[in-house]
């Protein structure tokens, strides 16, 4: 499920508005003590990220599938993409964490069919620490993002059921308003999950702008370590928001 973006920020009764993280798409499965993180490209990152996968494995669950993003938090809060390739040792303010923000699975129920408003209710009962909500109301969500310097936000219906594709009932607005999108390279429109839940193994077919690849993964997600919060207000915008390489 990908939101499409949009170049103002607005605010619709019945919809609720998160930080969009500067991180990495992330598929996470668990199924028992075996656990595998996959990118929205169908890249196994469970080794590079063995921390948020050591975490998934001690969860209560004996199976889940999470949709989140794998990122790395400043002293400020504020998630930072460049880290995850090449982490500044002297001021990361954390370690990866999955920031999930979406339940597709648990324990042989599928929620996909079932209304965000539910599926957030349940995704608070597994993890920690999920994606962060701003206010209720759009406009001053939006002035919460620029007070924080966060990367942007997503506003979603609570209603929607979660989909592979495009949505308009999922929509992201950038930090920098009217800026184009900077990502790069092949771009995951949704992801579905393949096979019954009964197995132990199923199938995550992604679609990117290159085509759409299937792979086996064995289900999972992640418990996440709240961070510390922080008063301190960030620049209005910085250099990290340049133009950024394929995740």
């Amino acid at each position: 499920m990908a939101p499409t973006q949009v170049r103002e920020p607005f605010h619709r009764e019945g919809w609720i508005y998160e930080e969009k993280v500067d991180g990495w798409r992330i598929l996470a499965y668990k199924d028992r003590d075996r656990v595998r993180l996959v990118s929205r490209s169908g890249r196994d990152h469970t080794r590079r990220f063995a921390g948020i996968a050591a975490a998934i494995a001690k969860l209560a669950a004996r199976a889940l599938v999470l949709d989140g993003e794998a990122a790395i938090y400043d002293g400020k809060l504020r998630s930072r993409f460049d880290w995850l390739r090449e982490p500044d040792a002297d001021a990361v303010g954390t370690s990866p964490v999955l920031m999930a923000f979406d339940l597709l699975y648990q324990d042989g129920r599928e929620f996909t069919g079932r209304p965000l408003r539910e599926r957030r209710a349940r995704l608070e009962n597994v993890v920690v620490f999920p994606v962060r909500r701003l206010a209720r109301n759009g406009f001053e969500a939006w002035s919460e993002l620029v007070a924080h310097d966060y990367e942007g936000l997503v506003a979603k219906d609570e209603a929607s059921l979660y989909e592979a594709g495009p949505t308009r009932r999922w929509l992201v607005v950038e930090g920098e308003v009217g800026g184009l999108d900077r990502r790069r390279g092949s771009l995951v429109i949704g992801a579905r999950l393949t096979r019954p839940y009964g197995t132990s193994q199923m199938s995550v077919a992604t679609e990117t702008g290159h085509g759409r690849s299937s792979h086996p993964c064995p289900v999972v997600i992640a418990r996440l370590r709240r961070p510390r919060r922080t008063t301190s207000r960030a620049p209005r915008r910085s250099s990290r928001h340049a133009h950024r390489a394929s995740r």
